[in-house]
């Protein structure tokens, strides 16, 4: 199955679409007819085939299914539908004349949402229909939603890593243009040591050429050393403001369902350091907590801040598992991770590090087995 895409924002025309399922003729007509009446934009065929052929076209925000029908039955299409996850959410009815228990439970069994018993008169029909179409719609706008966070959280991770690829060409080159530097100082110094020495006249021209060079390297090299150490000033933003971001995009992903967040302290304070990287910060941290918990009954994330003489102390903690002292060793190691193959890059936390440390902060934690963890850093106010 492809990887699910980031949809437009869902649209309504009326009150909805719905698709009417039925072999009989008759009740395809009425069922429609009470539907538009309603303020519905009704589609009616008369087989599974049919309806299923139009689905992904219509993108119906509910389907009234009549459970008995020749070839494929109302169940086995509820089912189909139901098993495309890749599509925009739809709401079933299962309708039917049977109210034999065995029946209801076959059409509720295949994923239906609702069962209606024939014949239904239409301010039941209307009701029912119009609670499903709201549901439909507002799992498709919180797909959208969550999709659209999944973007974000993409991009801010290509960004951060792209820094990280540049920090480490920065910090290479740097080193090359040390030991540069340091090589063209001991030219200069063995070439004036030298000068002092009695040379054949036909070679004062390489010697000068020499000594020329040796200079010129030198003062390259200092200069572009000079130029990747520029000191820029930090960026700034709201600490609480970017935070809430950051759990807004996390709960619409998915990867804080059933976790109690709780972030405490009521002030809000201005930090030094990019919008993006605190994003960035908090995301691999509370996001990481979130999966050391795995959804466990009373999983909890404690956001904790402090402000301390021009600095503010932000504690994550997370009531979790915990680690191994093996594993707390090795836990900024770049391309470390405890989670499954195709789940982890483990370089989340090097670059967390390497970020904080861009901006003057400082990053520790503490753990044990079965105590959870916590992680501290700090960050300029």
């Amino acid at each position: 199955m492809e990887p699910l895409k980031a949809r437009p924002a869902p649209t309504r025309r009326g009150r909805g679409t719905v698709l009417v399922v039925d072999d009989d003729p008759l009740i395809r007509q009425v069922l429609r007819e009470q539907l538009e009446a309603a303020g519905f934009f009704a589609v009616a065929v008369d087989s599974g085939a049919a309806a299923l052929a139009l689905c992904d076209d219509l993108a119906p925000h509910v389907v009234v299914l009549d459970l008995y029908m020749p070839g494929l039955d109302g169940a086995q299409v509820c089912r189909a539908i139901k098993a495309r996850a890749d599509r925009p959410y739809v709401s079933v009815i299962m309708l039917s004349a049977s109210d034999v228990k065995v029946d209801v439970l076959a059409g509720l069994d295949a994923g239906a949402d609702d069962y209606l018993i024939k014949p239904t008169g239409a301010e039941e029909l209307r009701a029912r229909v119009s609670n499903l179409a709201t549901v439909s719609e507002y799992h498709r706008l919180v797909t959208h939603q969550r999709d659209e966070a999944r973007g974000r959280i993409d991009v801010l991770n290509e960004q951060l890593l792209r820094s990280e690829r540049l920090a480490t060409v920065g910090t290479l080159t740097s080193g090359i243009l040390h030991e540069l530097n340091n090589i063209a100082q001991v030219l200069t110094s063995a070439l004036e040591e030298l000068g002092e020495v009695p040379r054949p006249a036909d070679k004062a021209f390489a010697f000068d050429a020499a000594t020329s060079v040796s200079q010129h390297l030198r003062e390259l090299s200092k200069s572009l050393l000079r130029a990747v150490r520029v000191d820029q000033e930090p960026d700034s933003c709201l600490f609480r403001q970017t935070v809430d971001e950051v759990l807004k995009m996390l709960a619409l992903t998915g990867r804080t369902r059933g976790v109690e967040v709780r972030l405490e302290g009521a002030d809000e304070l201005g930090v030094r350091c990019g919008r993006v990287a605190l994003q960035q910060v908090m995301l691999n941290l509370v996001g990481n907590a979130a999966d050391a918990l795995g959804r466990k009954t009373g999983s909890r994330i404690d956001l904790g801040e402090v402000a301390r003489e021009g600095w503010l102390e932000v504690t994550v903690r997370d009531n979790g598992p915990g680690m191994t002292p093996e594993v707390l060793s090795k836990i900024f190691d770049p391309f470390f991770t405890t989670k499954p193959v195709g789940q982890g890059t483990g370089l989340g936390l090097p670059v967390v590090r390497r970020v904080i440390a861009d901006w003057g902060g400082t990053l520790t934690v503490e753990s044990s087995p079965g105590a959870g963890a916590a992680f501290v850093f700090t960050v300029r106010t």
